[in-house]
């Protein structure tokens, strides 16, 4: 999908886009929340026989900021500018693009260490 469809996505079937959009990154939100958790646990829980894992606060703070920043965009689509609505439209789909980057990331991270 090109920039110029996932725009016209967003221009004629608005609640579907941010509906798509809030999925993808409410799930992805849910996710690091889940990876943390598990983290922080292991890490608690840690004997001397154990690997090191990785800190747990990089990804709730991954986990956080993707929530927060579901709450804001949804709160600048109430705003009725239309202006505004096609900058928030651009950014949600940087902000999809970075989502699914740093999930890629993430993964192959995970499958390589």
């Amino acid at each position: 999908m090109s920039d110029a469809s996932v725009l016209r996505l967003a221009r004629t079937r608005p609640v579907l886009f941010a509906v798509l959009e809030t999925l993808l990154t409410g799930a992805c939100a849910l996710v690091w929340f889940a990876f943390a958790g598990l983290l922080y646990l292991e890490n608690r829980a840690h004997e001397p026989w154990d690997p090191t894992y990785p800190p747990a606060r990089p990804f709730c703070l991954l986990a956080v900021t993707a929530a927060a920043s579901l709450v804001l965009t949804w709160a600048l689509r109430c705003l009725p500018s239309r202006a505004l609505r096609r900058v928030v439209d651009r950014l949600i789909l940087l902000r999809a693009g970075v989502v699914i980057a740093v999930c890629v990331g993430a993964l192959v991270f995970a499958i390589v260490y």
